[in-house]
């Protein structure tokens, strides 16, 4: 019984930080030099999805119109 316990706080856990990292991906296009929200009304076709940590230390700078 303990141990179906753990085994199920173990999932909720990782199911927690699952969601938290996908909340923190960001897009990129092919010629811009800004990072975007997946769902942000300026990109037209994402070529690359990225956390935001990653976009930044590639040079991109953060969108205004989304602010990711």
């Amino acid at each position: 019984m303990r141990r179906l316990a753990v085994s199920l706080l173990l999932v909720l856990l990782m199911a927690g930080s699952v969601a938290a990292d996908d909340a923190n991906m960001v897009v990129i296009t092919a010629k811009g030099k800004k990072y975007h929200r997946p769902d942000c009304r300026t990109v037209k076709q994402a070529v690359r999805t990225l956390t935001a940590e990653e976009a930044r230390n590639l040079g991109y700078t953060p969108c205004k119109v989304c602010k990711p």
